[in-house]
């Protein structure tokens, strides 16, 4: 994004051009992830940001063009990329390394848990699944069909997750869950549909989704076991997916078993 001519139009199709945008004159002198630092009392700390990206901070209770790709609670900070209609549209996946905006901001969680507190509800879908079972192809023929926000695959969710570990209050858990789902509820137009489809990673949060009172439509897709295996043992990447998938259920086992002593 540097290399783009400041007065040409601005890859996120905003109709803006790039300087009135998604540019930064001083993008060069920041970090190379990091665009804009948010404070915990929203002061924006050391970089001059264009209109339109202050705007997307102004707005970011009621309007998706800051997406939260991540959140770190143990270092109390959250990093939103700047998106567009376009961008939600050719992100096949929203991890932070395969989304498609690239404007980095950094925020502190005491700022974004008072966002989080005006961001009306609005309810959100959610496609659960097996992997290699077509969610990815659902997610997107849904998007043609009704012209849906799709969220394919955020982090935040398996985010959640990891700080659902024994050392969080519970009350805690519970406030950061409403907060994500929050986040992920926000639309472009009023009866724009917005489907999530998760990240594998955060099947577990089926259960928190049933018990949160939200009543939040949920889709699980999965294939038989026997076509699953055999799908994934003519591919290489699909094998060592499922090697490390392993890896990470058998670092959770405790987390279960935890769980499930507590129920």
């Amino acid at each position: 994004m540097n290399d783009i001519a400041s007065d040409t139009g601005c890859p996120c199709e905003s109709g803006l051009t790039f300087s009135g945008c998604c540019g930064v004159e001083n993008r060069s002198a920041v970090s190379a992830d990091i665009s804009a630092v948010v404070s915990a009392n929203g002061i924006i700390e050391k970089y001059k940001l264009t209109p339109q990206i202050q705007s997307a901070i102004n707005l970011i209770h009621s309007n998706p063009d800051l997406f939260p790709a991540r959140i770190n609670f143990f270092e109390s900070k959250a990093w939103f990329v700047k998106m567009s209609p376009r961008w939600y549209r050719e992100s096949v996946f929203l991890d932070p390394g395969r989304i498609k905006g690239t404007f980095v901001i950094e925020t502190d969680l005491t700022w974004l848990r008072e966002v989080c507190e005006r961001i009306t509800w609005q309810l959100a879908s959610f496609i659960f699944h097996t992997a290699f079972c077509g969610s990815t192809l659902m997610s997107q023929a849904l998007d043609a069909l009704f012209d849906c926000l799709p969220l394919r695959e955020p982090e935040v969710l398996g985010n959640v997750l990891v700080y659902e570990r024994p050392h969080a209050e519970a009350e805690n858990q519970r406030t950061w869950l409403h907060c994500v789902l929050h986040l992920l509820s926000r639309r472009y137009e009023p009866d724009q549909a917005v489907v999530v489809k998760a990240n594998d990673h955060a099947n577990p949060l089926t259960l928190a989704l049933a018990k949160s009172g939200y009543h939040v439509p949920m889709l699980f897709m999965y294939t038989p076991l026997s076509e699953f295996l055999a799908g994934c043992l003519k591919a290489k990447n699909r094998r060592e997916w499922i090697a490390q998938r392993y890896k990470s259920v058998v670092s959770a086992v405790p987390l279960f078993a935890y769980r499930l002593v507590q129920a």
